[in-house]
């Protein structure tokens, strides 16, 4: 639907999904190729973000929409009615004890709590920004940030929050 697309990832069924600039989502499935747009549920946002839920299903972040969750059966909406109050979402992550988790451009960390999202700055500190999400395998969440003028990356546990900026000089290989 789309020449621009903006992220992309494999889902556990060997799927390839793709957010498009302004035309929401394409998914191509061996022989088969489904997209998702304001006929199926969703918006026509640009879609920043996406990945693989525990389940199956797949969490969509959107440049100004919020999140959708795809089912088999079912989109569902997550926006400002549901405590997302900065509905620019760059990042995703489902973390291994099943807690969604966005990153926002300027509204900062939510995390899904019972059906509603949360902003997390009081637990864990400031993150404006945040562009990238990833869980290692000793259950940390690394965040890639952007405050300002400075970039940083964060890894969040729960007993401390550890930063590792840039380097001085290094803005060319960011």
């Amino acid at each position: 639907p789309s020449d621009l697309v903006r992220c992309l990832f494999e889902d556990r069924e060997g799927n390839i999904w793709a957010g498009m600039e302004g035309r929401g989502l394409a998914r191509i499935r061996r022989a088969m190729f489904a997209s998702y747009g304001r006929a199926e549920g969703m918006s026509d946002e640009t879609v920043l973000s996406a990945s693989e839920g525990e389940d199956g299903e797949i969490w969509i972040g959107t440049n100004g929409d919020g999140v959708y969750r795809i089912t088999a059966d079912r989109i569902e909406h997550y926006g400002a009615k549901e405590g997302l109050t900065n509905q620019f979402v760059w990042s995703l992550r489902q973390d291994r004890a099943g807690r969604v988790w966005a990153g926002t451009w300027g509204g900062g960390l939510f995390r899904l709590e019972a059906g509603r999202f949360a902003e997390v700055s009081r637990e864990f500190g400031p993150t404006p920004v945040v562009l990238a999400l990833h869980e290692d395998r000793q259950g940390a969440l690394w965040l890639g940030q952007r405050a300002g003028p400075e970039r940083a990356i964060d890894a969040i546990t729960p007993e401390r929050r550890r930063s590792l900026p840039q380097r001085k000089g290094d803005d060319a290989h960011l």
